[in-house]
């Protein structure tokens, strides 16, 4: 895309600090459109950092989180359907309130949309469609199917066929490409496309160049396995934690392991999930106990030797891993859950092994081999690195986001 005056308003109202991807992700979509000769306003939340607000230049517009399930996990179910549609107009109300501020942008792009936030998007188009925006375009991240207990197929609740006659009155404005919705997986493209027959579109990860930093193998005698991000249940901590105590029992010296612990993590069934004894103050495992800025985060991903994601599939199915895009494009193997996109993600731009869901023996044998064939599998994520690249380049962003 060539130099122009073109603006873009990013909007998420879950940016408020450095857990998670948000904050890079949405850095990374600032800076290669600014790149191209853009203008790009972030409106976030309105308890944003300090420190990140000033970096990424963020308007605090957003009250309230709705994506931190721990504000409403208790209310009764009538309260959380009620607040569903007050965040609607939550969504509706804010972000015309950033669109009078800042005057009419070319794009407003929504990185994180579901139920809470739909309706708001529609009172939006009619709202300001043509005189405060061009384009809007909206990530849908979660899948809204229901699987089958090996994962092989999925249906739709009663609530999400309701919930898709509302994305089907977007078809006019999509087929004009007023409105586009993007997917970052396959797997969910596949699913919003079943379920609401619109226009989808698949975009690749909005890796920026300064993110591209070549790795030389090294000769260190110790592989390291790391698990970096927020560590949850839902992305498999717990087995990993008893892989990790399976390998320690075997005495295999030249293995190390490195968890990011940074929060309380809890169980659905079992409750407040502790780290373990046998790992504390081991030699061979070295526990993070904070969240990582950037530059913090980068250094531990260049460590590794692999990345390891046991992910569970009732959340990590269809769900794309900034991990796991970062760790491809770096020439850093993984370790991924088979049958979800991180095995995707080995097919076609990454290298690595696929493991079985919740099996600890499982992914210890697998840590074990990638220890003994760490020459290759290195070796591999290294030339398929440029595969990573070329499929999440900016230039091949840019070009989706912006019909160019």
């Amino acid at each position: 895309m060539s130099k122009n005056e073109k603006k873009l308003l990013i909007c998420e109202e879950a940016l408020i600090d450095y857990s998670g991807h948000f904050h890079s992700w949405i850095n990374s979509i600032k800076s290669i459109n600014e790149d191209s000769g853009l203008e790009v306003f972030i409106a976030g939340n309105v308890f944003v950092r300090k420190d990140l607000a000033s970096k990424l230049k963020v308007i605090p517009a957003f009250n309230v989180n709705s994506w931190d399930n721990n504000r409403i996990c208790k209310w009764p179910k009538w309260r959380r359907a009620f607040e569903v549609l007050i965040h609607n107009w939550r969504t509706f109300s804010e972000t015309k309130r950033v669109l009078k501020k800042i005057g009419k942008v070319d794009m407003v792009l929504f990185t994180a949309v579901r139920q809470n936030h739909l309706l708001g998007i529609k009172f939006l188009t009619l709202w300001g469609l043509g005189r405060y925006f061009n384009k809007l375009s909206s990530y849908l991240l979660t899948s809204q199917a229901i699987y089958n207990s090996d994962f092989t197929k999925y249906n739709f609740s009663k609530k999400t066929i309701l919930f898709s006659y509302l994305f089907k009155s977007f078809k006019s404005l999509v087929n004009k490409g007023k409105v586009n919705f993007l997917c970052d997986s396959q797997i969910t493209l596949d699913e919003y496309k079943k379920l609401t027959g619109l226009k989808m579109k698949l975009m690749p990860s909005p890796i920026s160049d300064n993110q591209f930093k070549e790795i030389k193998l090294t000769n260190k005698k110790n592989t390291t396995f790391s698990f970096l991000g927020c560590a949850s249940w839902e992305k498999g901590i717990d087995t990993f934690q008893d892989a990790i105590i399976l390998i320690l029992k075997e005495n295999i010296k030249n293995i190390n392991f490195v968890i990011q612990w940074n929060k309380e993590l809890f169980s659905p069934k079992s409750g407040k999930i502790l780290i373990k004894e046998e790992l504390i103050n081991h030699k061979n495992v070295r526990i993070i106990k904070k969240t990582l800025n950037e530059k913090e985060y980068h250094n531990e991903l260049l460590m590794a030797d692999f990345m390891v994601l046991p992910y569970r599939k009732f959340v990590y199915k269809s769900r794309l891993s900034g991990v796991a895009i970062e760790s491809a494009v770096n020439g850093i193997p993984i370790i991924a859950t088979d049958n979800t996109w991180l095995s995707w993600c080995i097919d076609e731009f990454a290298s690595g092994i696929k493991i079985q869901e919740n099996n600890p023996m499982n992914l210890a044998e697998k840590i074990i081999f990638g220890n003994k064939n760490k020459k290759f599998f290195k070796d591999e994520a290294m030339m398929r690195s440029s595969i990573a690249k070329s499929y999440n380049s900016k230039e091949r962003y840019l070009s989706l986001l912006w019909n160019d």
